[in-house]
């Protein structure tokens, strides 16, 4: 069926001038069965037997729908029909959404991209082929200008992303399913299309009907031109800002970190494409991010002195303390974690083994504080059992050296520690008083005085594995 079609003219010209596919490629095709992803892949099975490359057609279940199951027997259906390897995934991407606190379209996106990578790295592809039309082109320029968005946000969607091709972006919709009406292509309607509780559905059914009839009849057109225009100022501010980012932001335990007065030494348009690369490298894309969340970078970048903090979309949060501002992807939730630790026996926990020694004072001073997994502690103060966990909301640490007690993520913050590590930081516990941040510092209510009679050695060994 597919080698015995047509391929129009302009799409062709589309897909060979963008260099979509070449002789000897492998290419993923994102199959969901209706009517885009059906004429894409009859199109690039008709120009694989004519050009010389490999198909693999790619379906993942969202689990969001009953009929997804019949789906994917369908998509099985049309892969066995024209001899084409495929595979199915299935991905619960409600939880992904509840998880990550974002909407469903864009749980789904980052699923189905996840899925589509892994299958190419699993079966030796170099190409994703998937199938956003020009419609889909004009309502994401459209849906980035309501969210608000840069210049880069008004491209929209590109023919070619890295390995990833969109040989449909030159159709429009009534396009494909003439398409399909010619050469008598069946295909599956996604139901949820006609939903308008989602914002992409409203934007194609009910904002571009309405600009249509009332305020421009090309308004598909005239959008298309706007994209365009960016497209050619967008390529030229990416690759001034390819070299700057380069010089401002290093990696630094798998955070971005720049000088603030360096960041701020740039012009405002730079700053602003800074920023969104540093998210993009952090997150994987720049899904969700819009001009708010910018502005709201800046604003803490430009503010004064002193902690500062917003969650990003996708799991990134942006800080700035100390002259410096960090981007990093948002601590992994870990569950409390609780040991009951009674010295002087030896206790393995996830984050690797505690032992503990009584000793008498007094102590030889060249050594205290030497060795920071290695605690001296005025035992008969002490509350027995000892606890060893991870840090709760309201934890409060008193430091060496220091009077009063401050709050533990204060305290995270002076000494640098990694914002995704703070929650895997253990912590030697006394009743409700944090007496050791393990590896850190030692609280000064516990440490050894003139007047301590026993003194307990605490010796933490990290696991090479632990997490």
């Amino acid at each position: 069926m597919g080698a015995d079609i047509d391929v129009p003219v302009h799409v062709r010209e589309f897909i060979l001038s963008n260099n979509m596919v070449r002789k000897g490629d492998k290419v993923v095709v994102a199959f969901s069965g209706g009517p885009d992803s059906t004429v894409m892949l009859h199109i690039l099975y008709a120009l694989s037997k004519e050009i010389g490359f490999s198909l693999h057609i790619a379906y993942l279940n969202h689990m969001l729908r009953k009929r997804a199951e019949e789906e994917a027997l369908w998509a099985q259906s049309v892969a066995l029909e024209l001899s084409v390897d495929f595979s199915i995934g299935r991905y619960p991407v409600s939880w992904l959404s509840a998880f990550e606190g974002m909407s469903v379209e864009d749980a789904a996106r980052i699923a189905r991209y996840g899925f589509l990578e892994d299958v190419k790295k699993r079966v030796g592809a170099n190409k994703i082929a998937v199938a956003h039309n020009m419609d889909d082109h004009v309502e994401t320029v459209l849906l980035k200008i309501i969210r608000g968005c840069s210049v880069s946000g008004l491209v929209g969607i590109k023919p070619v992303s890295g390995d990833i091709i969109r040989p449909l972006l030159c159709m429009s919709k009534e396009e494909i399913f003439r398409f399909c009406e010619r050469y008598s292509l069946l295909y599956r309607v996604d139901e949820t299309n006609a939903d308008t509780s989602y914002l992409r559905n409203r934007i194609r059914l009910q904002l571009l009907p309405f600009l249509r009839r009332n305020f421009n009849p090309n308004i598909a057109g005239a959008l298309i031109a706007l994209s365009k225009s960016a497209c050619v100022e967008d390529e030229f501010i990416r690759e001034r800002a390819q070299g700057v980012f380069g010089e401002l932001f290093r990696l630094e335990d798998g955070e971005l970190v720049a000088s603030v007065n360096a960041f701020l030494g740039q012009h405002i348009s730079m700053q602003y494409r800074l920023l969104l690369m540093a998210f993009g490298r952090l997150s994987g894309s720049l899904s969700g991010l819009s001009r708010k969340h910018l502005d709201a970078m800046l604003s803490i970048v430009t503010s004064g002195s002193g902690y500062k903090e917003i969650k990003l979309p996708n799991g990134v949060i942006f800080r700035k303390m100390q002259g410096k501002i960090y981007l990093s992807k948002r601590a992994v939730d870990i569950p409390p974690v609780e040991y009951d630790f009674c010295p002087p026996y030896e206790l393995n926990t996830r984050w690797g083994s505690f032992s503990a020694t009584l000793m008498k004072p007094p102590l030889d001073s060249s050594i205290v504080g030497k060795d920071m997994n290695i605690g001296y502690f005025d035992a008969e103060k002490l509350l027995m059992p000892l606890v060893i966990r991870n840090r709760r909301h309201g934890d409060r640490f008193r430091p060496f050296g220091m009077n009063s007690t401050m709050k533990l993520k204060k305290f995270f913050i002076n000494e640098k520690i990694p914002y995704t590590e703070r929650n895997n930081t253990p912590l030697l516990v006394s009743g409700d008083d944090i007496v050791w941040v393990v590896g850190v510092r030692v609280s000064d209510k516990y440490k050894v005085t003139d007047s301590t009679r026993s003194v307990l050695r605490v010796e933490f060994e990290r696991q090479t594995n632990s997490p």
